[in-house]
């Protein structure tokens, strides 16, 4: 067989067509498919035309599978013209798939197939819309919204309204990761929409279904303020609205207050609080046009009265107690049970006072009434009431001293109260309202004293037997010395001693000073001056003891002249020294010695003038009281030098002592020699006339005033000074 004849059986078998070479008549096949792309199992119609093909000829419609064709349905021509159309029913898997028409050998015509067309099965979708709100005022804004599934993200979604059979794109979006659009869109009137689908890939588009935006008047929600309510309490209140149209009321945002409910037709709040508290909430009235209206509004709730107090604070048995109790709520009334009669409360102000008169753990059982709304609040609270019952708690008195002040405080437990006490010493009392036994005792021994107290409140009464020693001290004069006086000046001092009262005397006193045998009190103007001995005794009346003590009176003069040295002068040169005293009024003189020549004391104690003359002078000043004649003296030096007399820098010379060495140095400005001029050094001393050393030992004791002269060329100038050797040992 050869090649040609081979593959002309081939073709026979596989297409059922005969070989060119066989045809009487060639044949044309065109073929259009109508849609292009339609859901999966949804119908799509091939039409064609076959050409030299006569009515009723037979077409084979095949779809191709890998690298062959199937045959899927058959159809027929319908007329001469060759004109064919069948409908076929996409595969369920979505994809793109070739069609062809072919029509087989006959014996009269060839066989011919068309060129494959292309038809792609896309996968539905299934669609959701809705507007939110449904029902909006005119110029309100709703959103359109739904999903799409299957879905490609960013889908192109196509927004459109409905006017008449018309439909107008009013926005576009894209579908969400989640197959989502959403468009928000503004309606006039009520309108119509719907959302167009744009084909992605092989997931079909399409249009949803219709949602409806409404358009009418919202309803207002009218009422302003919620009335407060009280807990436990009826509570009643009605929502209000604008609208004439039947709705319904909800509570769209918060919450009511617990027992109160909302009646979804009359708008009507009513119940009975079970809690207290601000409750927010947002009311809602929904028209059956379902537009609705909102009112942001509170309620109050008032807690139930509560007794706040924890705790009373302890009371004291027998004491005043006051404490004051508290609560929440309203206005109202307190009362008290389970408590004595003496402890009452306050219905006004909730003042718990009074005084308990028995110990012990007291169950008060409090009410608090609120007068407008009658709710009432109890507490049980406990009242410790601690203390001690009455009794007299003094161990023991302290003994007391004849004829000596005496006091001492009884001491007790338990409420106020009175005292009383019988069997005390002759002298003493018990003052009634603080216990205090006080007074001067007037006899000795011991005495049993019953001290009674009875308490006010209960009229309980304690007593104690207390023994109460009345003594005396060793008799003695307890002034430890007598205070300096002055010559005409009001002295006075009083004597002390130990033991029981007596009479004082004395021995003597100095002139001017008398004693006050009663009072022990030494006074009066002392006229004399000096050291005094004074002795002074008690004699004790109830014993007739006798005390006796020395002392030293000291009293010293009125008028002291307090000026114990005078600066030096210096020939021809105005001298001025303003002499100090002591004491009243009086006048200065010059009752001894010499005074410089050309200075002299004047009668008010000044000392001036020039000196006319070089050297030391000695001289008594006397100063005496114009009104007592009272006088003092005193010795001055003055020395005097010439104009360029040398600087003796010495003022004094270091005491000596008997049998040890002595050393002191005459101290001036400029070499000169030293010279005594009047009085002799210590026997053992004795003066180096050029380095101006004393030196020595000592052999016998007492002062040695000398005068010591430093010449310097033609000038000298002198100075008088005091050695004092102390005795050997």
């Amino acid at each position: 067989m050869t090649l040609v004849a081979m593959l002309a059986g081939l073709l026979v078998a596989t297409t059922g067509l005969a070989t060119t070479a066989d045809a009487a008549t060639a044949r044309k096949v065109t073929m259009v498919a109508s849609p292009t792309a339609a859901v999966t199992g949804s119908s799509v119609t091939l039409s064609g035309v076959v050409t030299n093909t006569p009515v009723n000829s037979v077409i084979n419609i095949q779809r191709k599978s890998g690298l062959s064709w199937v045959k899927v349905t058959t159809t027929k021509t319908t007329n001469a013209g060759g004109d064919f159309s069948v409908a076929i029913t996409l595969p369920a898997t979505a994809a793109a798939y070739s069609y062809r028409a072919a029509v087989p050998l006959t014996t009269t015509r060839g066989p011919a197939q068309s060129p494959a067309v292309a038809v792609t099965a896309l996968r539905p979708i299934t669609t959701t819309i809705k507007a939110t709100p449904p029902t909006v005022s005119a110029g309100g804004t709703s959103t359109i919204s739904g999903t799409v599934t299957p879905f490609a993200a960013g889908t192109a979604v196509s927004i459109e309204s409905r006017s008449g059979s018309t439909w107008s794109e009013v926005g576009t979006t894209t579908l969400s990761a989640t197959g989502a659009f959403s468009k928000d869109v503004t309606s006039d009137a009520t309108t119509d929409y719907r959302a167009t689908i744009a084909r992605a890939g092989l997931i079909s588009g399409g249009s949803t279904a219709t949602a409806t935006v409404i358009v009418g008047e919202a309803p207002v929600v009218t009422t302003t303020e919620l009335a407060d309510g009280d807990q436990g309490l009826p509570y009643s209140d009605t929502l209000t609205t604008s609208s004439e149209d039947d709705g319904t009321w909800s509570i769209s945002a918060g919450a009511l207050p617990g027992g109160i409910t909302l009646d979804p037709d009359t708008g009507e709040l009513s119940g009975t609080p079970t809690a207290s508290g601000t409750f927010d909430l947002t009311a809602t009235y929904t028209a059956e046009s379902t537009l609705s209206g909102s009112k942001a509004l509170s309620i109050t709730i008032s807690p139930l009265p509560e007794i706040t107090t924890a705790s009373l604070p302890d009371a004291t048995r027998a004491e005043a107690y006051t404490t004051t109790l508290t609560k929440t709520g309203f206005d109202g009334t307190w009362a008290v049970t389970g408590l004595p009669s003496a402890l009452t409360i306050d219905a006004d102000t909730g003042v718990l006072s009074g005084i308990p008169p028995q110990l012990g753990d007291l169950n008060a059982v409090v009410t608090f009434t609120e007068t407008e709304t009658g709710r009432v609040a109890t507490k049980t609270l406990t009242l410790h009431v601690g203390g001690t019952g009455v009794a007299v708690t003094t161990a023991s008195l302290p003994d007391a001293t004849y004829g000596r002040a005496y006091s001492a405080t009884l001491s007790k437990t338990g409420g106020a109260g009175t005292w009383s006490a019988t069997g005390l010493p002759s002298g003493l009392t018990v003052d009634a309202s603080t216990g205090v036994i006080s007074g001067t005792t007037q006899t000795l021994g011991t005495f049993t004293v019953a001290a009674t107290f009875t308490e006010t409140l209960t009229g309980t009464s304690g007593s104690k037997s207390l023994s109460l020693k009345v003594g005396t001290t060793a008799l003695a004069v307890t002034t430890s010395a007598l205070p300096d006086g002055t010559q005409g000046t009001p002295y006075s001092v009083t004597l002390t001693h130990n033991g029981g009262p007596g009479t004082w005397s004395s021995y003597p006193l100095p002139d001017g000073l008398t004693l006050n045998a009663a009072t022990g009190v030494i006074s009066g103007t002392p006229t004399v001056t000096g050291t005094f001995s004074v002795y002074v005794g008690i004699t004790e009346t109830a014993t007739g003891k006798v005390a006796v003590k020395g002392f030293a009176l000291v009293l010293a003069p009125s008028a002291v002249i307090t000026t114990t040295s005078v600066p030096d002068g210096v020939t021809g040169t105005a001298y001025s020294q303003q002499l100090a005293k002591t004491g009243a009024a009086g006048t200065w003189a010059v009752t001894k010695g010499n005074l410089a020549p050309g200075v002299s004391l004047s009668a008010s104690g000044l000392l001036s003038g020039t000196p006319t003359a070089q050297g030391d002078f000695g001289f008594t000043v006397t100063f005496t009281e114009t009104g007592t004649g009272y006088s003092d003296t005193q010795v001055l030096l003055l020395h005097v030098s010439a104009p360029n007399s040398p600087v003796i820098n010495t003022t004094s010379l270091p005491d000596g002592k008997v049998g040890v060495a002595y050393s002191a140095t005459l101290s001036g400005v400029g070499t000169g020699n030293w010279t005594l001029t009047y009085g002799s050094l210590p026997a053992g001393l004795s003066l180096n006339s050029g380095t101006g050393a004393i030196t020595g030992t000592p052999t016998t004791p007492g002062d040695s005033l000398i005068v010591v002269k430093f010449t310097v060329g033609a000038n000298y100038n002198t100075k008088a000074l005091l050695i004092h050797i102390n005795p050997a040992g």
